[in-house]
């Protein structure tokens, strides 16, 4: 099965998507920038890791590129390009700049040039079909229904952001390379339907945030008198167009799974949009509950900011409805009311799964998951351990100092995929000749056989701490392919160990034990 190449993996949405796209068996790679803190594969890790503690399972890994959308060709080098070449066909681009005003070059910079990048990549690496996620909000300031088909109809926009956007999906469909493209719309992505989770806080929960910083301003009983929406402007029959990540993820992988691509665009929409009136509503029922609820001693209250010191009278009143009209006016243009969207082509692949009601219980949900988390900080932290599978094939590679010819006649060298879920996990093809070397690649390359096992198992097999048989015999690995590939795992895995266990000093003596594989 061909890759997948999918950027912005590390976003709130595509962290969903490459989720539920690993638990289909979809073979991914990712582009992922790496921090000061963290490599690219460490940010993964710790992503993924997420959803194993959720589920108390491993998950298999994705091959990460390192890279960045607003370098051209994505900032991948020529073994990057060439392994995208032989072993993908397809760019998910989910990254983007959720910039509203343009500062530093954003959303510019992420939203447009991102995409010529990435469409420079498309014919560098012969990747003939793109999927792009866009939003339903390229319809700017326009009224009444808005078509899945139409793009610039001449409208008006609220903000860059928007503008952005429309120029990104111009680019896509006028690009002449692409055998196919798939436009992916969904309006505005508010956290998980079922946990409130999300890791993204702005938006929909700007002014909650906002509200709960200002209340150390004014006392919790002047709060609940304030006219919220009369300080946005609005009268609060105002429709917003929410969707939960976890169904807009789930809508968007049965699209990319319809075959063949057809050029269309797919709203991700919801039926019934919330009226804003709704939203002031559940927030000051959930905070007057904290507050009423909270131990008064404790000072610092669960997801709230210290309002021991609030003021009171017609200052503090003042004070807080100045503050929160100029810290909400970049998003003035956010709470407008919304057309009505079409979504014919979704609802013909998804005719029994529609989007969620986002109703006061999902409110209350969402709202109280973004107090619980206080906004995202301090970010949560993964540890990561000191052995990684990874580190063990990265070994491997860099050992490497010449080259063998692949597709070898006779099958006299048939590859094996060797497949470590959990953390530090990864697939990675290793090939024997008959002189005893090997070749590593990341990502299953043509692999007659694959063998899988955990991330744990394989740590145990290189310590020496137990044999393959009994990895074998326990159940503790499982064999697709061709059952009697033992003697060649066993080699190999003791070709690893030793590497492993091997000071820098000493590798330039195995140099050449291993070579780089070739596609």
């Amino acid at each position: 099965m061909a890759y997948r190449l999918i950027t912005g993996a590390t976003g709130l949405l595509g962290s969903y998507l490459l989720r539920d796209l690993l638990l289909k068996n979809e073979s991914i790679a990712v582009l992922v920038r790496p921090t000061r803190q963290r490599s690219g594969a460490d940010r993964v890790d710790c992503l993924l890791s997420h959803w194993e503690e959720c589920w108390k399972r491993n998950l298999p890994r994705p091959v990460v590129l390192e890279g960045d959308i607003r370098d051209p060709l994505l900032g991948l080098d020529e073994t990057d390009q060439g392994w995208l070449s032989r072993n993908a066909d397809r760019v998910l681009h989910s990254a983007a700049s959720l910039t509203f005003q343009e500062k530093d070059g954003e959303p510019w910079s992420s939203n447009v040039e991102g995409v010529r990048n990435v469409l420079e990549l498309c014919r560098a690496s012969s990747l003939r079909c793109l999927e792009h996620v866009s939003t339903a909000y390229v319809c700017g300031l326009r009224t009444g229904r808005v078509l899945e088909s139409e793009l610039d109809t001449g409208q008006e926009f609220g903000n860059d952001y928007e503008r952005s956007k429309v120029q990104a999906e111009k680019l896509v469909r006028s690009d002449g390379f692409l055998d196919a493209y798939t436009i992916l719309r969904p309006s505005i992505i508010v956290g998980d339907s079922i946990s409130g989770y999300t890791t993204t806080f702005h938006g929909f929960y700007t002014p909650l945030r906002i509200a709960l910083a200002l209340l150390t301003s004014i006392e919790t009983e002047e709060a609940l008198d304030v006219n919220f929406l009369e300080l946005l402007g609005l009268t609060g029959q105002e429709r917003k167009n929410f969707v939960p990540v976890d169904w807009v993820s789930e809508a968007m992988t049965a699209i990319l799974s319809h075959h063949p691509p057809r050029n269309e665009t797919y709203a991700l929409v919801s039926d019934a949009p919330v009226h804003v009136e709704r939203m002031p509503e559940v927030f000051l029922r959930i905070v007057y509950d904290r507050l009423t609820n909270a131990d008064p001693d404790d000072g610092q209250l669960p997801g709230l900011p210290n309002v021991n010191s609030a003021l009171t009278g017609t200052n503090g009143i003042e004070f807080f409805r100045k503050s929160f009209i100029e810290l909400n006016s970049i998003y003035q243009s956010y709470w407008r009311d919304d057309p009505i969207f079409d979504f014919s082509n979704t609802r013909r692949i998804l005719p029994n799964r529609p989007c969620p009601q986002v109703n006061d219980h999902v409110l209350e949900l969402l709202c109280n998951y973004a107090l619980d988390a206080n906004f995202g900080f301090p970010p949560r932290r993964t540890n990561i351990p000191p052995f990684l599978p990874r580190h063990c094939f990265e070994n491997c590679s860099d050992a490497a100092t010449s080259s063998i010819e692949s597709n070898q006649p006779n099958g006299e060298n048939k590859r094996l995929a060797f497949s470590i879920t959990g953390l530090g996990g990864g697939t990675w093809t290793v090939e024997s000749t008959d002189n005893g070397h090997f070749a590593v690649e990341s990502g299953n390359s043509q692999a007659t056989t694959n063998v899988w096992m955990t991330s744990d198992t394989f740590e145990r097999l290189i310590c020496g701490e137990i044999a393959y048989s009994d990895v074998i015999e326990q159940s503790h690995a499982v064999v697709v392919g061709d059952q009697d590939v033992s003697k060649r795992v066993e080699q190999f895995l003791s070709f690893v160990s030793r590497e492993h266990g091997r000071s820098s000093a000493h590798r330039e003596e195995t140099a050449t034990e291993l070579l780089p594989l070739k596609g």
